[in-house]
């Protein structure tokens, strides 16, 4: 109960900081999650979206929240896993190095001016995002998924054997956000 109890006020607190500027740049709130060991909240401007993402599963180890940056559906499990990237990804693109990652759960003492600080990434660091300027931040998905490979299904042949096929949505959206090519 108390990690759902973190994730609400995590959730009420990034939509006290985030609301005003989202409805600035035309994102509006699409819809959000709570369990409890993750929440999200999706904002949307047409076919882009940004997504606060929390994990606090005690499996994972490392308690953090992303903010995603996507442009398609925000719904479709095998669309958005390819067509979103890690506003970090954007971050460390941007200012050539690798040091941003994740940020880390806020705790309660310091929940406010962890996700202040996030925020003012998300406004600094994708701000062409925020303002439909999509070029760079297709030029990062496309290294993203370059080479990274479609899902695999490993299916048991009669035989005892196992046999590897490549799962065919996975194909296609791997080819569909790899190799875009933005035309203004």
């Amino acid at each position: 109960m108390k990690k759902f109890i973190e994730h609400k006020l995590f959730i009420t607190k990034v939509r006290n900081i985030f609301e005003k500027s989202m409805l600035n740049f035309n994102f509006v709130e699409h819809t959000y999650s709570i369990d409890t060991y993750g929440s999200d909240i999706i904002y949307k401007n047409n076919d882009l979206y940004i997504k606060i993402s929390a994990n606090t599963h005690p499996m994972d180890g490392y308690y953090s929240y992303n903010i995603i940056l996507g442009e398609g559906s925000s719904d479709d499990f095998f669309e958005y896993d390819w067509n979103s990237i890690a506003l970090w990804r954007l971050i460390n693109y941007k200012s050539k190095n690798d040091n941003a990652g994740p940020y880390e759960f806020p705790s309660d003492t310091d929940a406010e001016q962890n996700i202040i600080n996030a925020h003012n990434d998300l406004v600094k660091y994708g701000n062409d995002f925020l303002n439909n300027k999509i070029e760079i931040f297709i030029t990062v998905r496309k290294l993203q998924n370059r080479d990274r490979e479609p899902y695999k299904i490993h299916k048991p042949q009669k035989d005892g054997r196992y046999k590897t096929f490549i799962e065919k949505i996975s194909s296609k959206m791997k080819k569909k956000y790899s190799w875009t090519v933005y035309i203004s």
